[in-house]
């Protein structure tokens, strides 16, 4: 704390007992006080967004050392210490999330096993995902009768980018009038990602 009681930094368990284990640590320590071993902290308020917090120590999440930081009440009093660590597993946990409900709303787009029977054919589509979620696409619709529109295709790249695109595809062809021809859907599909995505 600084001479106002405004939490200001830090003392490290590990590099205090480092110190200490040292010839004539002890005495260093005696004869110092608690600013000289004391590391200087970013300090956060508790209510603070979780997304600009992290990207506020970008630089200290890409080291290998562990760093920490300190959170203030309104106040301006001591209310909690975090490091990197911490928010690196906080922000892990959160991607994990995203990626099982982005898992989720994929197999509704893409499923895992489609089957349809019309007049003198079945159809069985089947997909299966390298990663959790990718640019594996699929569909089938019968857009008048006897009359269906199949397609497949991969989406350059992996993961979320990829998983997007397919979404795309699934909203447009599912909503897509195929008796206006394929010539209309290829444009309206090139249109929409050309802009979309920016070439």
């Amino acid at each position: 704390l600084d001479f106002n009681n405004e939490p200001v930094g830090v003392i490290i368990r590990r590099h205090l007992f480092d110190l200490l284990g040292r010839s004539y640590g002890r005495n260093f320590i005696e004869n110092r006080n608690a600013g000289d071993v004391m590391q200087y902290v970013k300090s956060f308020s508790p209510e603070a967004n979780i997304f600009s917090v992290s990207e506020a120590i970008t630089e200290e999440m890409k080291s290998s050392l562990i760093k920490y930081f300190l959170l203030k009440d309104r106040a301006r009093g001591f209310c909690g210490i975090f490091s990197t660590k911490d928010m690196l597993i906080y922000l892990s946990r959160v991607v994990n999330k995203d990626v099982a409900l982005a898992r989720i709303l994929q197999a509704r787009i893409v499923k895992d096993h489609d089957y349809y029977k019309g007049e003198g054919c079945e159809i069985l589509g089947c997909s299966r995902m390298a990663k959790d979620v990718g640019g594996d696409f699929y569909n089938i619709k019968e857009y008048k009768k006897g009359q269906w529109f199949l397609s497949i295709a991969d989406v350059s790249g992996k993961g979320f980018s990829a998983s997007l695109v397919t979404a795309i595809m699934g909203a447009l062809s599912h909503n897509y009038d195929f008796s206006k021809g394929m010539l209309k859907f290829t444009r309206l599909v090139n249109k929409y990602i050309s802009r979309t995505f920016d070439g």
